[in-house]
């Protein structure tokens, strides 16, 4: 619930140019959470500690434009930030990835498809060797069954 309150003031900051804009909507938030029996306490609680975080003590007291517009810059960085963050948390957990080929081989051939797994890919992965980083690619055998067993 924190996380939403917060999260639902970011977008409002992003959102709303304007400072009565903001309240406006800001004040929506609170009425929202009161709506879904979120204590008073805990709303204004949350929505002081936005603020703190973001150095915006004059618009919780004073608002005027200028601390609005304050407010915006430095929310826009922190989402940036966070998207920048989430990128490369994203592209870590694609050089994680491991891709499965199967082949109906047996022995020999299938040690060999394993030693050399690349072989079995279209030609323009040969061509990028970067396009391959931090990929693991592993060859799966599959057993052949007669037809009439199945």
């Amino acid at each position: 619930p924190s996380n939403t309150l917060r999260m639902a003031l970011v977008r409002a900051v992003l959102c709303c140019s304007q400072l009565q804009d903001f309240q406006e909507e800001q004040q929506y938030i609170e009425y929202s959470f009161l709506f879904h029996q979120f204590s008073f306490n805990f709303i204004h609680q949350h929505i002081e500690d936005f603020f703190l975080d973001f150095n915006a003590f004059d618009l919780s007291s004073y608002p005027d434009q200028a601390s609005c517009d304050e407010l915006r810059r430095q929310v826009r960085q922190w989402n940036q930030q966070k998207r920048e963050e989430k990128r490369k948390r994203l592209d870590e957990a694609q050089k994680q990835c491991i891709w499965y080929i199967h082949f109906r081989l047996k022995g020999f051939a299938l040690h060999n498809a394993k030693q050399n797994p690349t072989q079995f890919l279209p030609r323009s992965f040969h061509d990028d060797v970067n396009s391959l980083d931090g990929i693991k690619i592993e060859i799966v055998g599959i057993h052949n069954y007669p037809l009439n067993t199945i």
